[in-house]
């Protein structure tokens, strides 16, 4: 299996992976034995595990800045 160093996995048994996947609504499609497609998203989630953005593939670190000083701030103000 190749592992892009860029990226971080969620490596488990197959009931770990379904159990993860159904708590972050991921779809993911069983291809063969060694690969498993799935959405390609990147989730903003604030301190307290709520998922706050959904971001698709081709989203950009400019957006995802702003969105997260927002949630930083908010963050703050309600500590």
């Amino acid at each position: 299996m190749h592992l892009a160093p860029q990226f971080r996995y969620l490596i488990g048994s197959a009931a770990e992976l379904r159990r993860a996947w159904a708590s972050w609504n991921v779809l993911s499609v069983r291809e063969s034995a060694e690969l498993v497609d799935h959405v390609a998203y990147t989730a903003l989630v604030d301190p307290t595990g709520k998922e706050r953005v959904l971001y698709g593939a081709q989203v950009h670190a400019k957006d995802v800045l702003h969105d997260l000083r927002i949630l930083m701030r908010e963050s703050a103000a309600s500590s």
